[in-house]
């Protein structure tokens, strides 16, 4: 895998009336950073070969937000481990990719995708404050392009730097 775009879910709602946590869907404000974020990769030519998105509600609909903004879209895969998985899941998920895909986009939550982000790029090259909030986790619809360092595309940790960043308002 050549490269792998991490994105966390816009802004949804703080809490669903059916559902649960699961149903919570994106705020118009997320909709419109969906969109952004879809907008900003399209631009800088990063569009991914498949999407893979936790099922839960406020995920697909990041996921559709971001694909509108490419033509053609690329297949969306939801992965159900994506959903309270762990960071493991999310390394997992991208073997999910089919074998041609030379990049992946993995849509979820966190604090999986701030970890997986973390894993990816190493702990010393996470520390910088470019990559989280004071909080130490990805902004909502925050984006972080990795370009793997393997040349055999082998998906390690720390194997990956980040090629590019970006969260509607300004970059993470």
């Amino acid at each position: 895998m050549k490269k792998i775009i991490l994105i966390r879910h816009a802004v949804a709602e703080d809490f669903a009336l059916e559902g649960g946590d699961f149903a919570r869907a994106l705020t118009a404000k997320g909709v419109r950073r969906a969109l952004a974020v879809g907008v900003f990769l399209a631009e800088k030519g990063y569009i991914p070969d498949v999407v893979i998105a936790s099922p839960a509600l406020r995920t697909r609909e990041t996921a559709n937000g971001v694909c509108a903004a490419f033509t053609p879209a690329p297949d969306i895969i939801y992965e159900k481990s994506l959903y309270l998985g762990g960071a493991e899941a999310y390394l997992s998920a991208i073997e999910l990719a089919p074998k041609p895909a030379q990049s992946v986009a993995i849509i979820g939550h966190n604090p999986d995708i701030t970890e997986c982000l973390e894993r990816l790029i190493g702990r010393e090259r996470f520390k910088q404050p470019l990559f989280r909030k004071q909080t130490g986790e990805m902004p909502k619809a925050g984006t972080a392009v990795l370009q793997n360092l393997n040349p055999s595309g082998a998906v390690t940790p720390g194997g990956f730097a980040v090629l590019d960043s970006y969260k509607p308002g300004g970059r993470i």
